[in-house]
């Protein structure tokens, strides 16, 4: 059971502002024979740390990792949903509490059905799983996710593959949230003219084509909706909803 089994970490920008995406995955993953477990909510500090309060974020940093490294013993591969978390678990966790103090992986999605693909794969086989209809899709991703996960594109494609559906990645740098900086109100102006540079040009133009463009990260969703008044979904969601 093990073997296909995965637990969702849990992250706030999901859990608390876009559950339904929680949803979707729990509902994708079943789907494809996955046994999903969802962890309690633990908060991660990632805020705390973003903003420089380090004594505070220490404090929530040791009481999640304690209780983390009890479920690790498990045997069940962590997933977080959105990127930024889950790297806060792999970079600032091990820099701050010590790299033996933490003995788990927290998976990025892409990363786990990445390494899951040949189960999965199977799976989508013996249970004759299919698309209802095929779309033209785009992918955006989250800046951090691009730069500490050098195969996103490669691992994101992959997983489309398994239903044989082309993802056109896009080039593009910042959205203009850059963690916390384009959610504060003194920043408006230059948060949208970093949006402008790069995803201002694209985002209308392929809905204009009747490309759907699918987002990874939260923030970089709450920045489309704001400026496009368009929600984009994340590829999980419509993968979900299409199977």
């Amino acid at each position: 059971q093990k073997a296909s089994s995965v637990i969702i970490v849990q992250d706030p920008l999901t859990s608390l502002y876009e559950a339904e995406v929680v949803i979707d995955h729990v509902d994708f993953l079943s789907k494809l024979g996955v046994d999903v477990y969802v962890l309690p909510y633990l908060e991660n500090g990632k805020a705390k740390h973003v903003k420089g309060f380090l004594s505070e974020f220490l404090s929530t940093a040791h009481a999640t990792n304690k209780t983390l490294n009890r479920y690790m013993e498990y045997g069940v591969p962590f997933i977080t949903i959105e990127p930024a978390v889950a790297l806060t678990y792999r970079e600032e966790y091990p820099k701050y509490l010590g790299r033996g103090n933490v003995s788990y992986r927290v998976f990025m999605v892409q990363e786990y059905l990445s390494w899951a693909y040949q189960m999965l794969k199977q799976k989508i086989k013996a249970r004759k799983l299919v698309l209802q209809s095929k779309k033209q899709v785009a992918l955006f991703g989250h800046c951090g996710e691009k730069t500490a996960a050098a195969a996103y594109a490669k691992d994101w494609k992959k997983i489309f593959s398994l239903f044989d559906l082309e993802l056109r990645v896009e080039n593009v740098g910042c959205c203009g949230m850059a963690g916390v900086y384009g959610h504060e109100k003194e920043h408006e102006k230059s948060s949208l003219s970093i949006y402008k540079l790069h995803w201002g040009s694209k985002v209308p133009t392929l809905e204009a084509e009747g490309i759907i463009p699918l987002v990874t990260g939260a923030s970089c969703r709450s920045q489309v909706k704001r400026i496009e008044k368009l929600k984009p979904q994340h590829p999980l969601t419509l993968l979900n909803s299409l199977l």
